[in-house]
């Protein structure tokens, strides 16, 4: 009985089908391209934030009651909880309670946040950096409502020259300006399907720049998404002039018009990168590893070339392992195996295993490799059609049907050809 229960579950588990696998990545880890990275895992009754990017120093969270100049710490903003779902888990978040809070960067690190003294190039964050230079902004976010203006990431002033940009919701768009131009791209958040906005929901977000092309992503937070979902696209020409623009940084607020553009909700995992991070780089990836394009079974005369080609994708580099009857091939471990003599011995079955980085693989089919006689008249006989070659001496009957050198069918009727084997 327990026999057939274990045949019936294996049974059951071949015929379901099989679901994409994805996950989270969680906490990012800084790489050489993070200059800013904030957790927001400080305590509740605190008002640092480490920046844990490239770029190093505090943010703190502050109440500007209308000043350029004198902020007042604020403890009230950190130290809730953040997203958590099985393994993954944010710990603590940013909020923002009241209308004249913010959390701002201390760029000229004197231990305070202050718009006017705290100003900063753009340049900093990699926008306009000698060019229309590559650049990513983005956070998790859950928002209670879509309406008004609410920044999520800001560089703004109203007592500078000029002014920077807005990475926010404003009336049920999502949405990237920078001001200093009068550029921007905007899509609207989702009401329907996977990603549609429900309060309280944590999401992904995020605005990548290539150097000429912007992309909004709005993405549910969850484990089955294996890639940021493009929320869409618009063409802009970021360059040394934006870079030159200065502004103060914040989080969760608009240093310019502090009273009417503050978070409604929760803030996590601000990222801001100085490339243009791919949909599967971000928060969201897939670990599956897809071949593309299996090897091809071929027919091969001794002493003939041969090469097999593979094709795989991941969102992860990838690696090669060739071989031969499953066995492993020494040595060969590129897209393609190629055998410059072909010999007896090479002929059975050919096959590769593709690994990423992260330890997933999968392995092409099978390629069966012929060697020789299975070839019939390919490259050791040829047919009377002009061929010139000198003959060994003998001839012989060829029964194009039977495919026999001398058909022994006694009553076949089908034309037989004259071959001769050449040397």
């Amino acid at each position: 009985m327990k026999t057939i229960k274990l045949s019936l579950c294996l049974l059951l588990a071949a015929l379901l089908p099989h679901f994409a696998s994805a996950d989270l990545v969680g906490n990012y880890t800084p790489d050489a391209n993070t200059l800013f990275l904030l957790h927001f895992d400080a305590p509740a009754g605190t008002s640092v934030v480490t920046n844990y990017g490239t770029k190093g120093g505090y943010f703190y969270t502050a109440n500007l009651n209308g000043s350029h100049s004198a902020s007042v710490p604020v403890t009230t903003m950190l130290g809730l909880t953040s997203y958590v779902s099985g393994p993954t888990n944010f710990n603590l978040c940013l909020t923002n309670p009241a209308s004249a809070d913010v959390c701002g960067y201390d760029f000229n690190n004197n231990g305070t946040y202050d718009i006017d003294s705290d100003a900063l190039a753009m340049t900093n964050l990699n926008i306009g950096l000698g060019g229309q230079s590559p650049f990513t902004l983005e956070a998790i976010i859950s928002p209670s409502t879509t309406s008004g203006n609410q920044e999520i990431i800001c560089s703004d002033s109203d007592t500078l020259p000029s002014r920077a940009f807005q990475f926010r919701i404003t009336s049920s768009l999502l949405q990237f300006q920078f001001i200093n131009g009068s550029q921007a791209v905007s899509g609207t958040i989702p009401s329907t399907g996977n990603d549609a906005f429900v309060a309280g929901n944590w999401y992904h977000v995020a605005l990548t720049y290539n150097g000429t092309t912007a992309t909004l992503y709005w993405t549910l937070l969850n484990g089955t998404n294996g890639a940021a979902h493009v929320l869409t696209t618009a063409s802009l020409a970021l360059g040394t002039t934006q870079g030159a623009t200065t502004g103060s940084l914040a989080i969760g607020n608009n240093p310019r018009d502090i009273s009417s553009e503050q978070f409604l909700g929760k803030i996590d995992e601000v990222r801001i990168s100085s490339v243009a991070r791919g949909s599967g780089q971000m928060q969201f990836y897939s670990p599956l590893v897809t071949i593309t394009q299996n090897p091809v079974s071929q027919n091969v005369d001794y002493n003939q070339p041969v090469t097999f080609v593979v094709g795989a994708s991941s969102q992860f580099a990838l690696g090669y392992q060739w071989r031969f009857n499953s066995n492993s091939i020494a040595g060969a471990t590129n897209t393609s195996y190629a055998i410059t003599n072909v010999a007896a011995s090479n002929a059975g079955y050919y096959d590769c295993v593709v690994t990423n980085t992260i330890g997933s693989s999968a392995t092409s089919s099978e390629a069966h490799l012929v060697v020789g006689a299975a070839n019939g008249s390919h490259h050791r006989f040829a047919h009377h059609t002009g061929q010139h070659r000198r003959p060994m001496g003998h001839q012989f009957r060829r029964c194009h049907r039977h495919r026999r050198a001398a058909c022994a069918r006694r009553h076949c009727r089908h034309i037989y050809a004259v071959a001769v084997q050449f040397v």
